[in-house]
């Protein structure tokens, strides 16, 4: 059972959902894509949430729609599933005994706006107990650093509320939280029948500096997987031995110390990559993330890389504007593409509405790094025009 995003569905989404027959809960946004694309099969709510409690698995491509599933399916072990792995405080309570040394809080908004300055745990993060790429996440050095993201925070609420749902961004818990230091990577992966992890993608997450938090780029490739794969489905084999899930899809965002340990930043239940991001592995490898979770089976990745036969890296960007860009702004996209070699795909989106532009994917050596350094570095203010 799929529950499209109420947002962004992509054409080739639209088209997979039209081809593959794959049960899609009825809802005003499938019901416009069904209309566009004869074939998709839609299930009304009750037959829906009936499926879902006999053990059919559920695909959100959205955590807005996380409220649907916890009122209308009466499953213990989804529900339990979805609480330790949406919800921050919770899953840093369940994962501790891995993490003995990690600091963190948890407070609501108006005790962070008193918090004293915690100079003992610097560096450190800000963020919101339930949160989506990356609102209101803010990195801590410093006293300054404090005070700037308590401000901006007071400053930015509102606009969040207008964007998102509360599913998705909580109703005003923060976790204050030791800064992991090292390489930044996601992961879209599933829990099988006997709670076995399976791997589906990881992509790397590229900053322009130590103090980016932006989403601005993902890159994937063969040396990713080769590099990546086994640990991280060691990572996730631990993590499951203490959270006990099955038949479950996660969007993971980790970090790899200097030393080789895995902590996780945050996990993101029933879902892969959002708003589409997650399908460019159909670009890089040929499938898609969901339909192996969906079809209980998964790629052999010796056997894919083999095949792809390239050092080639395949990227995603979200292409987020600079801070107080009015929503009533336009974006070149055209100019945009030209600036790279290789695009595969420029999702646009409705910015007023999603609070970013799109998505782009596209394809670079990994020997030159010149239009990922543009992407990480460059505002995007020079292809957006704000109405007067």
């Amino acid at each position: 059972m799929i529950i499209v995003d109420d947002g962004h569905v992509s054409d080739r989404m639209s088209t997979y959902l039209a081809q593959s027959k794959q049960p899609v809960l009825a809802t005003d946004a499938s019901r416009a894509i069904a209309s566009a694309h004869p074939g998709v099969v839609l299930v009304e709510e009750d037959a829906a949430a009936k499926r879902i409690e006999e053990g059919e698995r559920l695909y959100t491509m959205s955590e807005g729609r996380l409220s649907w599933v916890l009122e209308h399916v009466k499953n213990p072990d989804l529900h339990k599933a979805i609480e330790v792995f949406k919800n921050k405080e919770h899953m840093r309570n369940v994962l501790a005994p891995l993490y003995p040394d990690y600091f963190y809080r948890a407070c609501s908004i108006e005790e962070l706006a008193t918090m004293p300055f915690p100079a003992q745990a610097i560096p450190l993060v800000i963020k919101p107990s339930v949160g989506f790429l990356s609102v209101g996440v803010y990195t801590v050095r410093d006293r300054a650093d404090w005070q700037a993201a308590l401000d901006t925070i007071e400053q930015q609420r509102s606009q969040w509320v207008s964007w998102y749902d509360e599913a998705v961004i909580g109703s005003g818990r923060f976790i204050v939280e030791s800064l992991i230091e090292g390489a930044e990577y996601a992961l879209d992966a599933y829990f099988d029948h006997q709670g076995t992890p399976h791997i589906l993608n990881v992509l790397r997450h590229d900053f322009a500096d130590a103090a980016d938090t932006s989403d601005r780029l993902y890159v994937t490739g063969p040396s990713i997987i080769r590099e990546t794969h086994d640990e991280m489905t060691e990572f996730l084999t631990r993590v499951n031995s203490l959270t006990y899930v099955h038949d479950f899809p996660v969007h993971v965002e980790v970090r790899v110390t200097d030393a080789g340990q895995i902590i996780p930043i945050e996990f993101n239940a029933l879902r892969f990559a959002g708003l589409g991001g997650t399908e460019i592995s159909s670009f890089a490898y040929g499938f898609y993330t969901f339909d192996h979770y969906l079809n209980d089976t998964y790629p052999v990745w010796d056997d894919v890389l083999e095949q792809l036969n390239t050092d080639d890296l395949f990227c995603m960007s979200v292409l987020n504007p600079p801070v107080g860009t009015s929503s009533q702004a336009h974006m070149d996209y055209d100019a945009l593409q030209k600036r790279f070699n290789h695009v595969f795909a420029l999702d646009r989106f409705d910015y007023a509405k999603a609070g970013i532009f799109g998505f782009l994917f596209w394809k670079t050596s990994a020997s030159d790094d010149r239009e990922r350094t543009f992407l990480v570095q460059s505002d995007l203010a020079e292809f957006i025009t704000e109405d007067e």
